[in-house]
Parts: structure tokens; C-alpha cells; sequence
């Protein structure tokens, strides 16, 4: 029974993810914050000072920021025991409806990254160092893909000789007659072990925006056994160390500088999914394409997609035609 019963506890500790327990102590934490200085009675709450723990939450969160505290505080008290105030009581929508129409909450989108910007920072020649054909790989990478960032390289080191489930490693990246295959283990919508996702990608002739041409020179370039994480980069010590999330945004943002792109420091990982799916969207690709290789669970892909001008004119132009043929 005591096995068991630990077993069963680490089952439980095991169903979220590492930052979302993360972030589940800091919304807690803040939670009986908010209580003890105020002098309120924290469990269980009432619905009355769940109100209030919104409003003093609205002077630093923006409205989808509160719904996300205030599930973590309902999961605090699920998890003790206690009732929790139902969510759906009138009182607590009249104050989240009020907070956000006061609010006005626009939320800062990353800029998209185009096929332009890319020619203006992915250029590799015999003067390069090494470590730029790795980090133009994966930018190549994270753009054909619409691949999220975590997705392609981690956000901190883990212990040597230790397997990441959540990496993606040298040998994931399989040769194939239309050019190479990634293979996708771990994502947002795969957490559990539960599917691989494949994804293609083609080769681009006598083009520098070719992800596999400089997947190869990468490989020539940086070798490393297909137990070593995809993008790494050489040390003094002759030691491969993986690319981590903040080199990734830091060079992104220094070449986009370098080019003369203005606000370069608002790009930022999720530029290259939101350019990628963008781009595809354009090409006519169908929405249902977009969102399967995107491994997108809903619609949510359609808020990735920045529909340009030239799509909307579209849209305004096969009216009129459609007009004028109605009226003939």
C-alpha cells in the first residue's frame, strides 16, 4: 500500500507539465498574497472576494492574464478540498466584462517573418563562421515548419547524458527523395507521448532559402552523432552545446538590426510561425492543410495568419466580378 500510495502521488504530480506547475505556484502564490495582506479568508473563498482578487489583478494583467489566475486559484481550492464559487455566477462576468471593456486589451502580435526578411539574414558564405550556418538552418527550419520555438531547440541545458524527451535530436531529421522528414515526439498538442508528427520538407533549387541545402552544410560544417540535439554549436573546449531559446531570439533580433529592419527587437520565435502559415495562406493553400502541418488542435491558426492587402482585395474584387456577371 505505501508503494502504491506513492506511485499514486507521483501520478498526479506527473499530470502537468513542468511550467505549468510553474506557473500554478506563482498564481497561488499571488493568490494568498492578495488574501493575507487584505486580511480575507482564502479557503474557500467567496464569491465576493474572488471579485476582488480580479480587480486587484486588473491594475498589472491584461483580462485573459486574470481568467488564467483565477483557474489556478479554482484549482488550488479543488485540489484541498474546498468549493470553489461557481465561475459562471453573474456577479463574476458582470466584473470580468467590466474589466476588460475598461481595459481595452490589443494584444502585441510578434511580427511576421516573410520570405523578404529572410534572404536579408540568412546568407552563409565562405566567411561565415560555423555557428551562423547552425543558427540559418534553424531559422529556415522554424519558418518552412511553422514550427514553435520550443519545438526546435530548449529553453535551458539539462544534465549531461541525460535524454530530453521534449528535444528534437540530429536523428530526427531523416533523408528522403523529396528532400528530408522531421520528426516531431513531443509539441504543445503532444505532451503525452501519444503521436509523432512528420513533417516534409522540400528541397528549393538554387535558392539560399533552401532549409535542406543548409541543413547539409550545417551537418558539414557542426558534425554531430544523431544522439545530439539538432542545433548545436561548438565550444573552445570542442564540446557540442545546444542552442538555446534565447540565443535563438537574441541572433534573430541582432541580424534583423543588422539589416536595417526597424523594431527589430518585437520579433521574437513565434514570427516564424506566424510568417510561415502566413505565407502558405497566400499561396491558396487550404486553411485544413495549414492547420494539420501546423499541428494546430482548432481554428486558433486563423489568428496566426496576417492577411495582407492584396488578399483582402481579393476577396472585395470577387464580389464585383461575381456582380457583374449577375448583372449580364
Amino acid at each position: 500500500m505505501s508503494q502504491l500510495s506513492r506511485a499514486l502521488k507521483k501520478s498526479r504530480k506527473a499530470a502537468y507539465a513542468a511550467g505549468t506547475s510553474r506557473n500554478h505556484r506563482t498564481q497561488w502564490r499571488t493568490y494568498l498574497y492578495f488574501t493575507l495582506h487584505f486580511n480575507l479568508v482564502f479557503l474557500p473563498a467567496s464569491l465576493q472576494t474572488i471579485c476582488l482578487y480580479c480587480q486587484f489583478l486588473s491594475r498589472s494583467l491584461t483580462p485573459p492574464s486574470i481568467k488564467n489566475y483565477l483557474s489556478g486559484v479554482r484549482l488550488f481550492h479543488l485540489m484541498l478540498g474546498f468549493p470553489f464559487p461557481d465561475l459562471s455566477a453573474h456577479e463574476l462576468q458582470v466584473t470580468l466584462r467590466g474589466i476588460e471593456r475598461l481595459a481595452q486589451h490589443h494584444p502585441q502580435r510578434a511580427p511576421p517573418i516573410t520570405p523578404q526578411l529572410l534572404s536579408t539574414f540568412v546568407s552563409c558564405g565562405v566567411d561565415f563562421d560555423p555557428s551562423d550556418f547552425t543558427f540559418s538552418c534553424a531559422f529556415l527550419f522554424a519558418f518552412f515548419l511553422f514550427a514553435r520555438i520550443s519545438n526546435l531547440v530548449p529553453e535551458s541545458l539539462v544534465a549531461s547524458g541525460v535524454h530530453d524527451y521534449k528535444r528534437i535530436y540530429r536523428g530526427d531529421v531523416v533523408p528522403t527523395h523529396f528532400g528530408l522528414c522531421v520528426k516531431f515526439t513531443w509539441s504543445k498538442t503532444i505532451q503525452l507521448g501519444q503521436r509523432v508528427l512528420e513533417l516534409p520538407l522540400v528541397r528549393v533549387p538554387n535558392s539560399p532559402l533552401c532549409p535542406v541545402r543548409m541543413f547539409y552544410l550545417m551537418c558539414e560544417l557542426v558534425p554531430a552523432p544523431d544522439s545530439v540535439s539538432l542545433f548545436v554549436l561548438p565550444s573552445r573546449s570542442g564540446r557540442l552545446r545546444p542552442v538555446l531559446k534565447s540565443q535563438f531570439v537574441s541572433v534573430l533580433r541582432n541580424r534583423l538590426q543588422s539589416a536595417g529592419v526597424p523594431q527589430s527587437h518585437l520579433f521574437r520565435g513565434h514570427s516564424f510561425r506566424r510568417g510561415g502559415s502566413s505565407w502558405t495562406f497566400s499561396s491558396s493553400i487550404p486553411g485544413e492543410l495549414i492547420q494539420v502541418f501546423g499541428d494546430w488542435r482548432s481554428d486558433a491558426y486563423k489568428c496566426y495568419l496576417d492577411v495582407s492587402m492584396p488578399l483582402k482585395l481579393r476577396v472585395s474584387q470577387g464580389m464585383v466580378a461575381r456582380l457583374a456577371q449577375s448583372d449580364t
